[in-house]
């Protein structure tokens, strides 16, 4: 047998073949620790909840197998990899949108009653739409509101109230690490990327402290709304914690084109109510690329680490600017 292609703590994924289609096998082991008949029966009901679930921007089950010791489940493969692969080969990738894909998954698990437990990058797959789906979903939180520890792996995304104090997890606490994930994705790193070790990772979050606003090129997708908007995800009580309506909304502003227009006097003209800037234009001829810059920065308060450029095409009478922030 072929190695996995990957895997965790006490999970491993082949790449295999289905009725002609290529799938993939995930494979978890049973934990010696629990009542295995008593985790299958949870397990069993955690698959017929999953096999009923139907929305774009989740991974479809297709089957499942349970054996005396591993529950095998079967999905299509993704051939686009997870969002952190997508992203980092795919430089135009819209990550605001993916984000927004994943949200809209994780919001129509909690209408279904369900909480995910375990979303982080390596666990949101993008199909061959370019969409985002979400998968791994903790098939124990699906059947029941068991008490959930998690691994070393995945500690850097989990709130303090579930590693510190033994909670369960909760909408609250799927909201703070869908926080993470946007983290994660926008800056290109994991949380609390300068700490090496998971084992210290605790003592961060024992001592109140999340991750630090990126700057220069790892900064750009991170506004000021942005930013509040998931150090509020990051709260220490669960209950200040925005819904996911709020982090959508956040989302979508965010990837809000920022229009930037000028009179025929040359006065410039700026939809303060973006988040970030996609595209700028301009009819009078005084204004340079320079002082469209300044006025970018001082709306999208940006430091002077995130540096602008523009591309102006030929021939239109009213001058477009194309905004990039690189």
């Amino acid at each position: 047998m072929e190695d996995p292609v990957c895997y965790g703590d006490i999970v491993k994924v082949w790449k295999g073949t289905y009725r002609g289609q290529e799938v993939a096998a995930k494979v978890m082991r049973l934990s010696r620790g629990h009542s295995r008949n008593g985790m299958k029966r949870t397990l069993c009901r955690g698959v017929v909840v999953w096999k009923a679930l139907h929305h774009p921007n989740l991974l479809p089950l297709l089957g499942v197998t349970i054996t005396k010791k591993r529950i095998v489940t079967v999905s299509e493969w993704m051939y686009n990899g997870n969002i952190n692969e997508f992203v980092e080969a795919n430089i135009d990738a819209d990550r605001l949108g993916l984000l927004r894909d994943v949200t809209n998954g994780l919001m129509y698990l909690h209408d279904q009653g369900i909480i995910h437990g375990n979303l982080r990058g390596v666990n949101i797959l993008i199909d061959d739409n370019d969409c985002a789906c979400i998968s791994a979903f903790s098939l124990s939180t699906m059947a029941s509101n068991r008490s959930f520890t998690g691994s070393s792996e995945t500690i850097r995304w989990m709130s303090p109230e579930i590693f510190l104090f033994g909670k369960g997890p909760t909408k609250e606490s799927d909201c703070y690490t869908l926080g993470m994930v946007i983290y994660e994705v926008l800056s290109g790193q994991v949380p609390f990327a300068t700490i090496r070790s998971d084992d210290l990772v605790p003592q961060e979050l024992f001592n109140r402290r999340r991750p630090s606003r990126p700057q220069g090129m790892e900064g750009a997708w991170f506004t000021d709304g942005l930013w509040e908007m998931l150090e509020r995800c990051w709260r220490d009580r669960p209950s200040d914690r925005p819904g996911l309506d709020v982090v959508l909304r956040c989302l979508e502003d965010a990837a809000r084109p920022l229009e930037l227009t000028s009179d025929v006097d040359g006065d410039l003209e700026i939809d303060t109510d973006a988040q970030s800037g996609a595209t700028a234009s301009e009819s009078g001829s005084q204004w340079s690329v320079d002082k469209f810059t300044q006025k970018i920065r001082k709306v999208l308060k940006l430091p002077q680490e995130n540096s602008l450029s523009f591309e102006k095409p030929d021939g239109s009478l009213r001058r477009t600017w194309k905004l990039s922030r690189t």
